[in-house]
């Protein structure tokens, strides 16, 4: 079938979904909600009680495993600690941090390095995963640290409130994206750091402290603190009202997005929301998504996207029909033609970000469940890797990249899944904040050759030292695998460095005296970025 009429036969599909979740909902059930506290009915702020629903595991022990081991969500990091614990509330937080002399703490593990390893324990505070509150007279929302990004937005979508940014990626914890600068694409709002208005945190002396701007450095480091102060337990976050606009989507080639990367040198605001989907196999065909803000009276649609995900769960998956669709989509994005098989798989993408009014919380992308377990079952482990370039450095390294596939440096073959690419603002971020300083121009790309290779792709070596070379001087993001190693798991010493060279030896100085103050003992150092 030719890409044009995949298109057209996707697009009608999608429709044709809508319609059937609108008359199979009563019979299905609508998709399992996040479980969520009790709120009062105060118009204006909704708080639980001390004894409201989020306390219903109060009595719950804390599960604690000893010669267990830990893997984030593909498998291609595998940490051996000592002791692998849940623990369901702070109580229980409290007690395991002053039994234990180091500690580092995980969430769902979305993240494809080693920082999140530890010898002694390691703590996952998943089972934390009540939203406690939110204020709506100071657009705030409180939660525990181990909600995931995607049921907080359900939950304030429900309530009429939205973030007002969001990473591409929201099946992480809300703490774990927080800690490592995970972001969306906004020049104003930065990253979710920069949401942060107070972290609750369980210090190595098992005190807590609940930080907030006026708590100067400190603050600053928590708000970006990579698992390397204490246990955060909740954060309250800044929201907004979740309004109509507008999401565009407009075909843009290589050229078009230089033009536009050297125009958002001078006036980065202009590009607000705005993301680009680079396919290099497609030699330089590329679709740009853009949020605008302005209000629109048109009825919104539905998130078709979500939609189509949710209903695939709760009717194709775990059926006979699962297993020949999933053989009939394999043979499409592994087809011989790579130039075929890359436009199979942005067109796909492009169904999840269709132009049109949505409220804000369904016009940001995000991608959907289905959509990652359709990449991991046809193209297996990957690993990702994100660099974040100033804007003054911008359109020569991105130039620079994208002659390296012209050029055949680089296999454009080795990339069929398209390259993510944005424009993210310092906002209020902290100070091993990504963006801190000024806004960068953000690079995220999946490397699947490294692992059908057995352990080296020359095509992504030779961009990681573009990243790390004076035309660049990118930033890397500290979820994501190393810049330095051939297998990008395996932070090291290198990288530490390289963040220390890249963030500035003023900077980093302060976060490390930072977490002196909160952790003299360097209870929750990962031994890099904090010695032990």
């Amino acid at each position: 079938m030719p890409p044009s009429s995949l298109l057209q036969s996707l697009l009608l599909l999608l429709a044709t979904t809508t319609t059937l979740l609108r008359t199979t909902d009563a019979a299905l059930g609508a998709p399992s909600a996040p479980v969520t506290a009790t709120l009062t009915e105060d118009p204006q702020v909704s708080f639980i009680t001390p004894q409201g629903a989020a306390f219903k595991q109060a009595t719950s022990p804390a599960t604690v495993t000893g010669g267990a081991e830990w893997h984030n969500w593909h498998d291609t990091v595998i940490c051996r600690p000592g002791f692998v614990a849940s623990p369901w509330t702070v109580e229980q937080v409290v007690e395991l941090v002053k039994t234990h002399p180091r500690v580092r703490v995980v969430g769902l593990g979305h993240s494809f390095n080693t920082l999140t390893c530890g010898k002694d324990l390691m703590m996952t505070t998943l089972q934390m995963d009540q939203v406690l509150g939110l204020d709506k007279l100071k657009h705030t929302v409180t939660t525990q640290a181990g909600v995931k990004t995607r049921n907080l937005i359900h939950w304030l979508r429900d309530r009429g409130f939205a973030l007002p940014t969001a990473p591409y990626y929201i099946d992480q914890s809300i703490a774990g994206a927080v800690a490592t600068s995970s972001h969306g694409s906004s020049v104003v709002f930065g990253s979710l750091s920069s949401l942060v208005k107070a972290i609750k945190i369980v210090l190595a002396d098992g005190s807590i402290r609940v930080l907030t701007e006026a708590d100067g450095d400190l603050f600053s480091a928590a708000k970006t603190s990579v698992g390397a102060l204490g246990v955060v337990v909740e954060l309250t976050l800044a929201v907004q009202p979740n309004e109509n606009v507008w999401r565009g989507l407009h075909h843009i080639d290589a050229q078009g997005i230089l033009a536009e990367i050297q125009k958002a040198e001078h006036n980065a605001l202009a590009f607000e929301r705005v993301h680009y989907w680079y396919s290099p196999p497609l030699k330089g065909a590329a679709v740009k998504t853009t949020v605008d803000d302005l209000s629109h009276k048109h009825e919104p649609l539905p998130n078709i996207g979500e939609a189509t995900s949710d209903f695939y769960y709760r009717t194709v998956a775990n059926s006979s029909l699962q297993l020949v669709l999933f053989r009939h989509i394999a043979q499409m994005m592994k087809d011989p033609n790579t130039h075929t098989a890359a436009t199979y798989v942005m067109l796909g993408h492009i169904a999840n970000i269709l132009p049109g009014t949505y409220k804000l919380s369904d016009a940001l992308p995000a991608q959907q469940v289905l959509e990652t377990d359709l990449l991991r079952s046809v193209y297996g482990k990957y690993d990702q890797y994100e660099f974040a370039v100033a804007l003054d450095k911008a359109h020569d390294c991105v130039k620079s990249l994208f002659e390296l596939f012209d050029r055949n440096v680089t296999n454009r073959d080795d990339f069929r899944v398209p390259f993510c690419l944005r424009y993210v603002g310092p906002g209020k971020e902290g100070l091993l904040g990504i963006s801190h300083g000024g806004t960068r121009f953000y690079l995220n790309m999946d490397n699947y050759d490294v692992y059908n290779r057995k352990g080296f792709s020359q095509s992504m070596q030779v961009i990681k030292d573009l990243m790390a070379s004076q035309t660049c001087e990118a930033r890397v993001h500290y979820g994501k695998a190393s810049i330095f190693s051939p297998m990008g798991g395996a932070w090291s010493t290198l990288d530490a460095r390289y963040v220390q060279d890249t963030v500035g030896y003023d900077v980093y100085a302060r976060f490390v005296a930072a977490a002196k103050t909160l952790d003299p003992a360097g209870k929750f150092a990962d031994g890099l970025l904090i010695p032990n």
